[in-house]
């Protein structure tokens, strides 16, 4: 039995079939099916039983799974061991987080530590999968986004690996314009201000809160991808507002240039938040300790999860 075998069991585990563990591990569907063909054969049992509902592990295999996830979580202690003298901080980031907060975080860090270095890299995959790298080695360290309903899986699975998450920030939905927009002077703003508004979304994907955009009648726009987009777009002259979840950390009302502004909107909180992962205290190296008591002191509404 392999380890990657092993991996692939807990994979499907999460994600509930054969082929969306697949496409998570940028693998082939058949290469999964085998290995799990394997084990059974290896031990005489049966792992999964498939019901018109999709997949369902059989107790043995529950067993099986949750002693992979210790297995894996020992394995991947071993291979950090020959790092712990490194000084180079090794973090990942899920394609998903809003990296501008990513950015101010490590900025801050280095302007602090300006002798500290680190290798900072997205990764498409989510959750912990995030300290996955594609060349098989693991990061060390991770920033990632989850849902309320994610948090729970990933607090066991960091448990089990004996890793600790710490929440960083929270989103809000968040409206950008020139300084001139009457909208940003009103005192107080809320979701009816933007009726009648022509509102550029930020991000791709689906958009739960477009329902509400809706609602209270908003002439929606282009779907923007980044920082650079909104900022070239208002500072051209556009009437656009560009309503996205954003970090706002303490302040209701920022500059973010001579001529944009950032207002939150205070009637409305997005359910998504922003979680850094890192290994158990008693496992860090004296520069990630160093990088987790900064994190501990500056990052906002900080809590390290038991």
């Amino acid at each position: 039995m392999q380890l990657s075998q092993l991996e692939y069991l807990i994979a499907v585990k999460e994600y509930g079939s054969m082929s969306k563990a697949a496409a998570a591990l940028f693998c082939s569907q058949p290469t999964i099916t085998n290995a799990f063909k394997s084990i059974e054969n290896e031990f005489g049992c049966k792992l999964v039983k498939r019901t018109s509902a999709g997949i369902t592990f059989t107790d043995i295999g529950e067993r099986i799974v949750e002693d992979a996830r210790i297995i894996l979580g020992i394995t991947n202690r071993w291979r950090e061991c020959y790092r712990e003298k490194e000084s180079k901080l090794r973090i990942a980031f899920s394609g998903l987080i809003d990296r501008s907060a990513i950015l101010n975080i490590m900025s801050a860090y280095q302007r602090e530590n300006p002798l500290a270095t680190y290798a900072l890299e997205v990764n498409p995959k989510q959750g912990l999968r995030v300290l996955q790298a594609e060349d098989g080695s693991m990061y060390r360290m991770g920033f990632i986004m989850l849902t309320p309903q994610e948090l729970a899986v990933t607090k066991e699975l960091v448990n089990e690996c004996g890793m600790k998450i710490a929440k960083i920030d929270c989103g809000y939905f968040a409206l950008f314009a020139r300084s001139d927009n009457a909208l940003m002077k009103k005192e107080s703003l809320s979701l009816a201000d933007l009726a009648g508004q022509k509102v550029v979304l930020m991000g791709g994907g689906d958009f739960p809160h477009i329902d509400v955009l809706d609602d209270i009648d908003c002439d929606h726009g282009l779907v923007l991808g980044d920082h650079d987009n909104i900022m070239t777009a208002l500072l051209n002259g556009f009437d656009y507002v560009s309503f996205r979840p954003v970090a706002t950390r303490t302040e209701d009302f920022y500059l973010i240039s001579d001529q944009i502004v950032m207002r939150r909107i205070s009637d409305y909180d997005l359910a998504i938040n922003q979680y850094f992962i890192f290994p158990a205290v008693s496992r860090l190296t004296e520069s990630e300790k160093t990088f987790v008591e900064y994190i501990s002191k500056h990052a906002v509404m900080f809590e390290v999860e038991e």
